[in-house]
């Protein structure tokens, strides 16, 4: 008789694997295994309106007795409630609270760090998502207008997030946009009376955040606007005229206003008619709206690698491989540096838009060697010793930087051989 026992991290691995390509391709009924961690299911599909807010859950249960230690998501559209650190016993597994926010749709990934190691789980948010900042703005102030009203815009806990949910043309944040929407106003509604207030932590680990905001035409919340911890004692105060809960509340009242994202995602657009809220509309900022990147440019971080520009590396690839090498001089890869702003030249950004020769120096683009691996030894050997694989294309294309990718129809338009 074999002893299995020996391979009992082989069988896991394979088992795990299995689980894993079931759920990419089935309704959720199977579970992640990373060792004696379970969390069920591993991938989830949620529906969720524009604006609503949904709670879903996951089952996270150990072997062994662990504590989950932080729980880390991508994307802000998807935030885990539960109070950290929590422990796991064996054989008593724990409800795991997720909010889902009908803001971003796509699919996110849940990371769970843990004592005993790390597991994830991921949910797919099937959202028509709040559309574009730009139609929101302008739908707003037209609305307004009618009503002989005024605007206010309220940022709440930009955490100096310059940068937040990614940088595809469906991601949401950033100080460039938010700087623009005073003038973007300006320039729709001249005469409307619009305010553009931002309140709670605006610097975060950052210095000045709050005074670029200034500049453009932000100010900090007077006495009108208040977060509160009691907002059915606020909500009487004859001079408040904006309530922002910090705690849960079902007080139902006109001053109550709920922004359910914060760090630069949304910002609240408040119609008011004689100091008085009429209607609430929440404003995703996003690549809809203009982008001011010198403000971008005052927060930017010093490379710490040299670039090195306009070097093809896949020279000697060309060589044997002719075809291919025309197709990625012409595709997008071969301009992904060139593509970045300048104030996105930062080392969080540069690596999806390089390809890396050692620890101090990148060539600009997606190179050969940025997908190709050991292609040194492929040259070397004049194509006799093969190259170990590709690294998949979601190391860059993920769902926080390109939250609707799909690698099929992505190859068709890169695709290559020899």
């Amino acid at each position: 008789m074999i002893d299995l026992s020996k391979y009992r991290h082989l069988l896991l691995y394979i088992a795990a694997t299995c689980l894993l390509f079931i759920a990419a391709e089935s309704e959720p009924s199977v579970m992640t295994v990373v060792e004696s961690l379970t969390i069920y299911p591993a991938f989830m599909r949620c529906s969720v309106s524009p604006k609503e807010i949904r709670l879903t859950s996951f089952s996270v249960a150990s072997s062994q007795p662990c504590k989950v230690i932080l729980a880390e998501t991508k994307c802000r559209c998807v935030q885990v409630i539960n109070q950290l650190p929590f422990s796991i016993a064996p054989g008593h597994p724990v409800t795991l609270q997720v909010k889902v926010i009908g803001v971003l749709p796509g699919i996110k990934t849940i990371n769970l760090h843990t004592t005993i190691g790390n597991i994830s789980a991921n949910i797919q948010v099937v959202s028509a998502g709040l559309g574009l900042g730009a139609d929101t703005v302008k739908r707003t102030l037209v609305a307004a207008n009618r009503d002989q009203a005024s605007v206010w815009f309220i940022l709440k806990d930009f955490k100096g997030s310059i940068r937040n949910c990614g940088c595809s043309d469906g991601s949401l944040g950033g100080l460039d946009h938010l700087a623009s929407l005073p003038d973007l106003c300006k320039s729709q509604a001249p005469t409307m009376e619009t305010r553009f207030i931002y309140i709670g932590d605006t610097n975060g680990m950052r210095l000045n955040v709050a005074s670029a905001l200034d500049q453009h035409g932000w100010k900090e919340a007077g006495n009108d606007v208040i977060l509160s911890d009691h907002p059915e004692r606020d909500v009487q105060s004859q001079n408040v005229a904006v309530v922002i809960p910090t705690v849960p509340s079902t007080v139902n009242h006109a001053k109550i206003v709920s922004i359910p994202i914060d760090e630069g995602m949304v910002v609240m657009a408040l119609t008011m008619v004689k100091g008085r809220i009429i209607k609430q509309e929440l404003i995703p900022i996003d690549h809809s709206l203009p982008s001011y990147t010198n403000v971008l440019a005052r927060f930017t971080s010093p490379l710490s690698v040299h670039v090195h520009e306009n070097v093809d590396l896949g020279v000697s690839c060309a060589s044997c491989h002719a075809s291919a090498s025309t197709a990625w001089h012409a595709s997008a890869h071969a301009h992904a540096y060139a593509s970045l702003a300048v104030a996105d030249r930062t080392d969080a950004c540069i690596s999806c838009h390089s390809t890396s020769i050692s620890k101090t120096d990148v060539v600009a683009g997606v190179q050969c060697q940025a997908c190709h691996q050991n292609t040194e030894a492929h040259v070397a050997s004049r194509g006799v010793k093969a190259m170990d694989g590709t690294i998949s294309c979601q190391s860059c294309h993920d769902e926080r930087r390109q939250p609707d990718f799909l690698r099929d129809p992505a190859w068709a338009q890169i695709l290559h051989g020899k």
